[in-house]
């Protein structure tokens, strides 16, 4: 691996850490609103990262995880649910500690699961894997603005966020990496477990003013119910691994036509490669 000279001492781009995760920047108009924000969308989380978990494999392996990402992340002290902030002095305390432990060289490799932007004026909401389908990005982009859109709501009905603690937020996040939607989820609403599509619509109904508001409202219903018959990345890894994958079932389906699948530049036409 190549290493570049820069503010960052080289030791901290390993191999081990190369990962590719889906950011979704929410614009607020203050830092004021960001934290209020912050603290009311933490319980959720976990559920925007299961529907996301499009990394099973690692190093050619499955980990048996749905996303094994946020795994190889957690081994960083920087990553993780948040605490309850109520006020941007206890933030940007907090970040200032975390760097002067050497944990961190800026704000910018602070990796909660959602954080201030320290370039945008945005929320910043970090835990989804990157997924094989763009109309599944687009599906997360407006349940995490519609989340954004109800937090901003509740704060200024000084409506109080959930006191949940960062232990159990990341009890909940690790059993959303193990099992994406395949088994129960943390509900934070019921603070216990349910089938894992029971949470994701308490999520889509928490979520619904603002998905109304903002034309989502239909979207987000045909995408979840395409995810639900379709399985996450993940789930369409494993069966790719099992059948030989897209590349294959196109060649299938061409000589089943008569005739070889068309290519672009070597790849079957219509393939995703993941």
């Amino acid at each position: 691996m190549e290493l570049v000279d820069g503010p960052r001492p080289g030791d901290v781009k390993e191999r081990t850490f190369l990962t590719c995760g889906m950011h979704v920047h929410v614009a607020v108009a203050d830092r004021h609103e960001g934290i209020a924000v912050l603290d009311r969308v933490r319980p959720w989380l976990a559920v925007l990262s299961a529907l996301a978990s499009n990394s099973p494999y690692w190093q050619g392996r499955d980990t048996g995880y749905a996303s094994y990402r946020s795994i190889v992340l957690g081994r960083l002290p920087t990553v993780g649910p948040s605490p309850v902030w109520g006020s941007i002095s206890v933030y940007d305390r907090v970040i200032r500690e975390v760097i002067n432990t050497g944990a961190a060289f800026d704000a910018g490799m602070v990796y909660y699961d959602a954080r201030l932007s320290p370039r945008h004026p945005t929320i910043e909401i970090r835990v989804p894997d990157v997924v094989p389908d763009v109309a599944d990005s687009v599906l997360l982009a407006a349940l995490a603005r519609g989340l954004v859109d109800v937090a901003v709501r509740q704060w200024h009905r000084r409506v109080r966020p959930l006191d949940l603690s960062q232990q159990t937020l990341r009890a909940a996040a690790w059993r959303a990496s193990r099992h994406g939607i395949t088994e129960d989820l943390y509900d934070p609403l019921a603070d216990g477990l349910a089938p894992a599509w029971r949470v994701v619509e308490r999520l889509r109904e928490h979520a619904g003013p603002a998905l109304e508001a903002n034309g989502d409202a239909t979207l987000v219903e045909r995408a979840l119910g395409r995810l639900r018959a379709r399985g996450t990345g993940a789930e369409q890894q494993r069966a790719w691994a099992t059948t030989g994958g897209p590349r294959r079932r196109t060649d299938q389906a061409g000589r089943a036509a008569g005739q070889r699948a068309p290519t672009r530049n070597g790849v079957p036409a219509g393939s995703v490669l993941v």
